[in-house]
């Protein structure tokens, strides 16, 4: 695990409770990387196994799940994302248009 990495999980790990949340900002000063980098690492923690979730409404950052409740808030947060990045999708492809039949010639 590099430094940046573990300092994040060392902090993190300190939080548990959405009420104990810290913000990227925070955890970016700490580890000294670019705040848009605790999403990257966040995310590698959580697929190593730790409970961090975090939390778009105050009090916003990251934080261990300390119980059941708190996971199922960040399931409907990350489900409803899911949503908007699919309307996102079907928005954009609706611009191009749609590609010609290729045309398979005799060799």
């Amino acid at each position: 695990m590099t430094i940046p990495k573990e300092i994040i999980r060392r902090e993190i790990s300190r939080r548990r409770g959405r009420a104990r949340a810290i913000k990227a900002s925070a955890l970016a000063r700490l580890a000294n990387v670019a705040q848009r980098e605790i999403a990257v690492i966040a995310l590698e923690l959580q697929r190593e196994g730790f409970p961090i979730i975090s939390s778009k409404q105050k009090p916003f950052g990251y934080f261990y799940a300390a119980n059941r409740e708190e996971v199922e808030i960040y399931l409907a947060q990350l489900k409803s994302f899911r949503g908007e990045l699919s309307a996102r999708i079907d928005a954009v492809a609706a611009l191009v248009p749609p590609a010609e039949p290729v045309q398979m010639g005799m060799f």
